[in-house]
């Protein structure tokens, strides 16, 4: 993982600074600053972890180490997330830079295959000012409820599920990022909706939010980067569907999995209003995070963690059939 981090942010450098871009220096040093503090905490406590671990302190009853060891996930795990939103929301901006043609009459296409008809879902939700402002709130609340998802299974100890969880999260990002470079798209409301005055239903105007800043990426020559305002603009496939996907099956086989599915559920729900995204984005995004769950799952770090356990037999069962 540290290999590969490094590798995405190395290239991403390079790319940037050999094609002209500009971006705020005191807020890259900032955002480097915090990452690294994340790592040098890891470090400091897998380091007291190391020397102490015989466990001889104990909190309240427990190894101290237990909450060492959750430590090191926890800001180590931090610093892979807080890393990758930084380098790959970059890596994402300047993909569209590349002048693919944009794919949106394709997707069009594809749904239109599937059966699915946009504009009826975009209408229905519309109308319904309870959907309007749960999906806003469940699309934008990505970020943060990423981070809690992570933060829950390190407090509830399941320390390898956390890991892998950064893990896959982080690889699914790249993945998603890479394959949308060849996919930019003006977005679902700006190609199908026909009655505009259904924007007017919305605190802001949904879906649309991408379009000016990839023309802007396209018109060449050095761009200037904000790191505080780099919004995805991965059309296909959907990563919030990606993500929210990495959510539930990092959770299966726990209690926390019923809420964070239904939370998955909605959020995915929304990405066609206010993501912008065609019902293929959605498809494409959900079968790219479950084989790169399913592909971690496979390695040799994982490859017990989802395995049920074997029943328990109560003491002199046998005896009490015979």
């Amino acid at each position: 993982m540290y290999i590969g981090a490094f590798t995405v942010l190395l290239l991403t450098a390079l790319w940037f600074v050999s094609a002209g871009h500009q971006l705020n220096l005191r807020i890259l040093v900032v955002q480097i600053a915090i990452s690294v503090f994340f790592l040098a905490v890891a470090k400091v406590f897998a380091h007291i972890m190391t020397q102490t671990s015989n466990g001889v302190f104990t909190y309240r009853g427990h190894y101290i180490d237990k909450w060492r060891e959750r430590s090191v996930v926890f800001f180590e795990g931090l610093f892979f997330i807080f890393l990758a939103w930084m380098v790959l929301r970059v890596f994402n901006h300047l993909t569209m830079t590349l002048g693919f043609p944009y794919a949106d009459g394709l997707l069009i296409q594809m749904d239109q295959f599937i059966g699915l008809d946009w504009r009826a879902y975009f209408e229905f939700v519309a109308n319904n000012p309870v959907l309007v402002f749960v999906f806003d709130h469940a699309y934008t609340g990505l970020t943060s409820l990423s981070i809690m998802a992570f933060a829950g299974l390190v407090l509830t100890n399941h320390i390898e599920r956390a890991r892998f969880f950064f893990v896959t999260f982080s690889i699914t990002a790249i993945v998603c990022t890479s394959i949308g470079a060849f996919f930019p798209a003006k977005a679902a409301v700006n190609q199908l909706l026909v009655d505009t005055d259904l924007l007017q239903n919305f605190p802001y105007e949904p879906g649309v939010y991408s379009v000016d800043i990839i023309d802007r990426l396209r018109s060449g020559g050095g761009q200037f980067f904000d790191l505080f305002d780099l919004p995805g603009l991965t059309t296909f496939p959907s990563f919030h569907t990606a993500a929210g996907i990495v959510m539930v099956y990092s959770y299966r086989g726990t209690r926390m999995v019923y809420p964070v599915s239904v939370y998955t559920a909605v959020m995915i729900a929304s990405t066609p209003v206010y993501g912008g995204h065609y019902f293929v984005d959605i498809i494409a995004g959900t079968i790219c995070a479950l084989v790169i769950c399913r592909g971690v799952e496979k390695t040799k770090a994982f490859a017990e963690l989802f395995r049920p356990l074997a029943p328990k037999t109560e003491i002199g069962s046998e005896l009490a059939t015979r």
